[in-house]
Formats: C-alpha cells, structure tokens, sequence
C-alpha cells in the first residue's frame, strides 16, 4: 500500500500489510512491512497508513512486530527510536517473543480500533466463505393465525439441518409426533435422522453454530433477531411477528451462522459465456488435500476442497453433461458419498465463480405434525444465504490471471459442505446449492 502527501501528492512511503488468518478472536490487520523515501517522513506517513486501514478496512486492531537488535551494551533490544514513534502514533506492548526458528527477538505492539472511529462507507465481505440458514416452524391451535410468507430467491438449496435442528425442540416430548413425521415421504431421511439423534439419549451431539428460538411474543422474537444478527428481510420478519401479534402461536426458530476460509486461494477475474465478466476464486491442485476425482454416481468429475477448518470439506462439480435433474441430485445427494470416489486425476487450477445463494420460502416438503397438548407444528419456512464473495477491502493483492492449463467454470455448478462431526453423526452433507450464471458476482 503506497501513501501519498495529501497537500503535495508525493509519495511519503511504502506498506506491506496481511489479514491474520490464523487468529478467530478479531479481524487482525498485521503491518509486514514500512518504508519511507524520507526518514523524517515516517512518522507522518505512519500515523497516515493507520487512518488508512481503519478507514477502509473493518479491522478491530493492527499489530507489528518491532525486531531487536543489539545495543551499545551488546544486549538485545528494541530500537529506541522506532519504539518511542509506534508508541506516540498508539501502540501498545502485547508481548515479547523469542523466535526458536530463528533465534530472533521480537515484541508484539498493537493499536485497537478507537471507539470512535467507523468505518468509511459499506462492509466488504471480509471471509471468502459464508453460510447462514433460518427455518422457523410455526406452532398453534387449529385456527391459529397463518404466516403469509414471501418467496425470493431460487430453489434448489440442500439445508437439512437446519429443520432437524428445529424439529428436535419440538418433538424430544413427541414421540407420536415424530412417527407422523415418518409417513412424509420427502422427510423420509430428516426422519431417520432425528429419530436416532432424539433415541440416543445417551448422545451429547448438537449444532455448535447454531441457536433456537422459542418465541411467543413479537419483544422476543425481534430481541433474538436483533441480538444475534439473524438476516431476515423485513417483509419476512413482518410476517412472522405479525403471526405472534395475535397471541395464538409459537415460533421455534433454527439459526445457523457460520464463517469459513479456503486453505489458500487467489481471487481475479475471468470470462464466461458470451464473454461476460465474473469475479472468481482460484484453487491449485498443489494445494493441501486438495482432490479432483471421477464420481461413478454423477459419471463426472467432483473438487474435493479442504477448509482451514480441518473439519470442513467444500464438494463442487459442473451441472452439463450430468443426466438427473437438480432436484434429483439434491434428493440422493447422501448418495454421492456413500462410497469411495474412483480415479484421482491431475489438474493444474480451477477457477470458480464467486456467487451469493440467496433463497426464502416454505419448506413445502414439510406436511405439518400433531403435538400431544392439541396444537400442531404445521408450516415450515427458510431463509438460506450461501456466499463466496470476496473482496480485498484495501484493493491489494496480487493480480492472478488463468494459467494456460486452467479450468474455468463458468456455467451451473453444484456446490456443497461437509462437516465432519455432522457427517459422522447423521451421514448428511452439511449444506449445499445449485449456483446459475445470473447468481454469479458480476466484476
């Protein structure tokens, strides 16, 4: 990052700056590197680059490591002046390190983000991987109140867990409820699963990015809202407080929040059909775990992607060529799992469009329980956002273009997660979508 004089346009120094990926407490910007043309710029230019980085980048604190050197006492320490210059500028002693690697010393100094001081225009999507998922059931008398919910969005999106996960507050105390639940066809799986989870008593199973909701007036459902910051449109909120604003009904809400990153990744542009232009993450076979193989269930090939959460796996492949339909592949997607994959392949890179998933609607699988104090589970509704949208808040990086041998995809494509402890717990992927050109982020 390069600063220039505001009054004379020169350049007053050069910055080198990284997102801690490896610390989850906060979102750490870590100065790498400063340099000034003019020594008695520096402090100028520093005090420049910090109002810089909170004022285009959502950062909660920057940090840098001040290197010792020997002193006229021969002893290892700070250089006087440059830590006097950092502490003037705002920063603050953390710790001291004595690097085992390199036999160097160095001490962590760090400036928070002051109370006072915001962020200059719009967030930016600062984790390259978002999900977040809502199903609310709607619990009442016969007669009670109906929701009226809005539809946006496009469908398919694999999200069972999220009505297990609501299903399970309300029928741990129905067994009669949960064999209604079994004759739906289409919730033949959801049923199975919960059945076991409900029958393990001994379990200690739950969803650890997840929170329910039982809400019975309109003050706790907007506090949980509100709180937790559950993404609900208005028109949708409007309609389930407007199903409480009467006093006839319950809503038992799932909420699922999570935020993951890629292993390693570059991001660019590329070109589609037609030649329109959409922004896209690069993944390099020589990435770890990274994995290309044949799937003899889809007679295609799948992108098996490892997470920096060793227990999170992204799954993707092309919709051409595959010969079920999308609501096929969503229905039997277990299925895709259920075996070994056949024949790893080799391949260089794979361009993948960043996109926003977003769907809001009924769960019109769900055909309605009956709860034995007389009142019924009867309505189902989701919201599921699903994201890969990225962007350099600082407009650094490195520019990365297609290698010759890399695989663009730039039509309809499947993709998914799997988490291992679910997966081993209910054998069901996680969450998944089927992503179309008009979902993609346009450049």
């Amino acid at each position: 990052m390069c600063i220039r004089d505001s009054q004379k346009g020169s350049e007053l120094g050069l910055a080198l700056l990284q997102i801690d990926k490896e610390y989850f407490a906060a979102r750490r910007m870590v100065i790498l590197h400063l340099s000034t043309l003019n020594p008695d710029h520096f402090e100028t230019f520093t005090r420049a680059l910090i109002a810089q980085i909170f004022e285009k980048d959502p950062c909660d604190e920057v940090v840098l490591y001040l290197y010792h050197k020997e002193n006229e006492e021969g002893k290892l320490a700070a250089v006087p002046r440059f830590k006097d210059l950092f502490t003037a500028v705002g920063f603050k002693w953390k710790f001291l390190t004595n690097d085992a690697s390199t036999g160097k010393r160095y001490t962590i100094l760090a400036l928070r983000r002051p109370a006072d001081v915001k962020m200059n225009g719009s967030e930016v999507a600062t984790e390259p991987i978002s999900f977040q998922s809502q199903v609310t059931l709607r619990v009442g008398a016969p007669g009670s109140t109906q929701i009226s919910y809005p539809t946006r969005g496009r469908a398919p999106v694999y999200n069972p867990h999220g009505l297990i996960n609501a299903l399970n507050e309300v029928m741990k105390d129905n067994e009669g409820a949960l064999a209604q639940l079994g004759s739906q066809a289409q919730l033949s799986t959801i049923h199975e699963k919960l059945s076991a989870w409900i029958g393990n008593k001994s379990s200690k199973f739950k969803y650890k990015d997840s929170k329910v909701l039982r809400a019975k007036t309109e003050q706790e459902l907007n506090q949980f809202l509100d709180d937790n910051k559950v993404a609900v449109e208005a028109a949708a909120r409007s309609s389930l407080t407007g199903a409480l604003s009467t006093g006839d009904n319950e809503l038992v809400m799932s909420a699922m929040h999570c935020i993951y990153r890629w292993k390693a990744f570059h991001t660019g542009s590329v070109s589609g059909d037609g030649g329109r232009q959409f922004k896209a993450i690069r993944i390099r076979s020589n990435y770890d775990g990274v994995v290309k193989a044949f799937s003899s269930y889809l007679n295609s090939h799948i992108y098996l992607i490892p997470l920096d959460d060793e227990r999170l796996t992204i799954f993707l492949f092309e919709l051409n060529g595959i010969n079920k339909t999308e609501e096929e592949i969503l229905q039997d997607l277990p299925k895709l799992f259920a075996g070994e994959n056949e024949k790893i392949e080799e391949f260089d890179e794979v361009w993948i469009p960043m996109f926003q998933k977003k769907l809001q609607t009924a769960v019109k699988e769900f055909g309605g329980v009956q709860l034995q104090d007389g009142r019924s589970a009867s309505e189902a509704y989701q919201n599921f956002l699903f994201s890969t949208e990225f962007t350099e808040s600082l407009g650094g990086g490195l520019i990365t273009k297609p290698s010759s041998g890399a695989h663009i995809i730039s039509s309809s494509f499947f993709i998914g997660c799997i988490h291992q402890e679910i997966n081993e717990f209910m054998q069901l992927p996680y969450f998944a979508a089927a992503i179309h050109p008009d979902e993609f982020v346009k450049v």
